[in-house]
């Protein structure tokens, strides 16, 4: 769970773009030190193990790990990665899914598809009302409770809702909507697309 609220957050980003820069400044230094140090202690590695194995001095890792540094680059970055033998990913995100990722609220990444690579800048989610609802559709979000055993606070999907059942892995509308052809999870829908 968070500690940080939503609704919190979005009273934040809203005072004014430097509000908005200084979270998004403080959250990736902070983030990216404790990750280094937590990664390189599950490990059982110490800071000079790991300078070894990156090439840096054991000073370099110390500053890298201090989460008021905030000079991380990516090239240093990337070498950290390899040695831990982890994935690095940068990305640039909208303000509705920094909130909701910060939040803890669950949303779906769109990886790499085209829609989900150019970003829109907060004023254009203020002006959809990115922000004004729980309920966002971001894509199909299918069979909860049997992954995790406890129901999300919200289901995101990518159409208007209407009411599915679950039948033999797919996901098929009511029977009485007049359609007996089984709609895809969005997974199963990405994996065609991605075949085709």
């Amino acid at each position: 769970m968070s500690l940080l609220s939503k609704r919190g957050l979005l009273k934040r980003i809203r005072r004014s773009k430097e509000a908005r820069s200084r979270l998004v400044e403080s959250n990736l230094a902070k983030r990216v030190a404790y990750q280094i140090r937590a990664t390189r202690e599950a490990q059982d590695l110490s800071q000079s193990a790991l300078a070894d194995a990156v090439g840096m001095s054991q000073n370099n890792i110390s500053r890298l790990e201090n989460p008021d540094y905030g000079k991380h680059t990516i090239s240093s970055l990337r070498r950290i990665a390899d040695a831990l033998d982890v994935a690095l990913v940068v990305n640039f995100v909208p303000f509705s899914q920094f909130v909701d990722w910060l939040s803890g609220t669950p949303y779906l990444d769109k990886g790499l598809r085209p829609e989900a690579l150019a970003v829109p800048k907060f004023a254009e989610e203020e002006q959809q009302k990115a922000f004004d609802s729980d309920i966002k559709y971001y894509g199909v979000f299918t069979n909860p409770v049997a992954a995790s055993g406890v129901y999300p606070s919200r289901i995101e999907i990518s159409t208007p809702p209407i009411p599915l059942f679950q039948s033999a892995g797919a996901i098929t509308p009511p029977i009485n909507s007049g359609s007996s052809r089984p709609m895809l999870s969005e997974s199963q829908r990405v994996k065609q697309e991605w075949a085709a």
